[in-house]
Parts: structure tokens; sequence; C-alpha cells
């Protein structure tokens, strides 16, 4: 064992973090014993670099660590620090101190906010400490670190359902403003964009109608959506294959047609089948 003496600011602050921890003792026929204590986080006191204690508070009068420190001092304290993967053993010898026997040590180790009567205060003398390898310690939780961590969390989600409230209120809609033309393009050789007239501008509202500026979109997409789906239907060759990669075929022609499939058309009334046929181009209306 790499053992060593005298704790310092690391052992301290990892051993003032700990709400528990297990001790082991030795009985006078050499069987050894293990007892858990418990408390609030900060019972087991650094008293200085080579002595801790803790208040022994009345349990299931047992007694079992009690009369075996009576006939043999030595112990081994093991503190585990499941959420970071930690562990620290401490050997020790114990000293029993009487509350009324060292009023100073009493002090110490007397935790004003746990009501829990303390029955003698156990001292241990270091003799030895050691750090083990965290492989294999499955981290564990306890619910103040989870109520801690997924704090910021609750705080976000909080923010995020004020602001739905509001919205779903209808206090504050999202608008954009798009531009609308009064007159088509002259013909006269130039751009698309010649001869445009700017006649004002429109509202629109996020969650609302449909403005009038934009109603004329939907009805023009129809007949682009019908002759898509029309040519999935009618054309023979179409969704032969197998779904594939097409990799590096991409760049030249195919001979093959890859398969394809319409989701929806755009628009919210079904399109008839002489309305597919109607709209299509001429060569492929026979």
């Amino acid at each position: 064992m790499r053992g060593f003496d005298r704790f310092t600011a690391n052992e301290a602050d990892f051993i003032a973090a700990r709400d528990n921890f297990y001790i082991a003792s030795a009985s006078e026929t050499g069987w050894p014993y293990v007892q858990h204590r418990g408390g609030p986080r900060g019972f087991l006191k650094v008293a200085d670099d080579t002595s801790l204690s803790f208040a022994d508070y009345s349990g299931n009068r047992q007694y079992i660590s009690l009369g075996n420190f009576n006939a043999d001092d030595r112990a081994c304290l093991f503190l585990m620090d499941y959420a970071r993967r930690a562990r620290l053993k401490i050997y020790g010898h114990v000293e029993i101190v009487a509350p009324e026997a060292d009023p100073q040590l009493l002090e110490q180790v007397t935790v004003p906010s746990y009501r829990a009567r303390i029955e003698r205060i156990v001292r241990v003398r270091l003799a030895a400490f050691d750090w083990n390898c965290p492989q294999h310690i499955i981290p564990r939780f306890t619910e103040a670190g989870i109520a801690e961590a997924v704090q910021p969390m609750r705080e976000r989600i909080a923010a995020l359902e004020a602001e739905n409230a509001i919205l779903r209120q209808g206090t504050a809609p999202s608008t954009i403003r798009v531009r609308t033309h009064s007159s088509e393009p002259e013909e006269n050789g130039g751009s698309q964009c010649d001869g445009g007239e700017e006649d004002g501008w429109t509202a629109v509202v996020a969650g609302r109608d449909t403005a009038p500026v934009l109603e004329a979109a939907e009805h023009d997409l129809n007949a682009v959506a019908a002759s898509v789906a029309a040519l999935v239907v009618f054309d023979g060759r179409v969704a032969r294959p197998s779904p594939r990669d097409a990799g590096l075929d991409a760049l030249c022609l195919q001979g093959v047609p890859e398969p394809v499939g319409i989701v929806a058309a755009v628009t919210e009334q079904p399109l008839r089948l002489a309305d597919r046929q109607a709209r299509l181009p001429r060569r492929y209306s026979h």
C-alpha cells in the first residue's frame, strides 16, 4: 500500500464533503466488522493534519464497533464519492471521548442543524491513508446532487413556458413585410425585373391566415405537384430498382430511373385523375 501519514487540503476537502462512510474494526477473535456511519454533510471533521473526529449518535444500541475498539483500537475508514468516482481509505487508532470531557472537541463535531443526541465522540489518530483508482466505480447521485445539477434546466424551462404563455395570448405576434408590384415587366428585351413598379408593402403575420399577397402561390404550385405525381403514376419505367446510393453515377447520365415517390400535392384539395391528365404536358397525355 502506498501510504501517507498527513492529510493535505485535498483530503480535508474530500472528507468535509462526505455525509457517510464505512468503518471497520476487528473483534477479539480476529473477525473483521464493518459498520456504516451517516450524518449531515461534513459531520466527519478533520481536526488537523494527523487526526479527525466525529460525533457518535444514538443508534441501535448494539455497540459492536465500540466493544471492538475497547479491545483493539485499530480502525479503517472507507469514504466513497460515487458521483466523481473517488474513494479514500484511512487507517488509524481510535480513541473514545466523552462529550463532557472535551467541550472544545464537542463544539467542533456538533452540527447545529442536525437534531440527534451525541452519545460519545470518536477521535481517530491517523496512521496512513491512500486513494484508490476510479476503475469499476459505478457513478451514483444523491437527490440533492441531482436537484442542483438540473436547476439551470428548470430555470430555462420556466422561462420558455412564460414566453409561450405570452405568445398564446397573441399580444406580440411576429410580422414581416413583403414587397408587392402593381404591373408586369415590359417586354423590351431587358431582364425580368425591368419595368416593375412598386405598389407598396403587405404585412404577413406568423400563425394567422394566409396574406392575400401569398394566396396565388398555393394554386400555382398545384400544377407542378400534379405533373410530378402523374409522372410517377403513369411512367412504367419509374421505381423499378431497389433504393440505392447513386454514388459517382450522379456525375453522368443514368439509364435507369431512381425510385421516387410523391409525399403530397401542394394543395389542400385532392386532385382527380382527369385533372392530373389535363395538366400534364402534351407529350405525357397519351
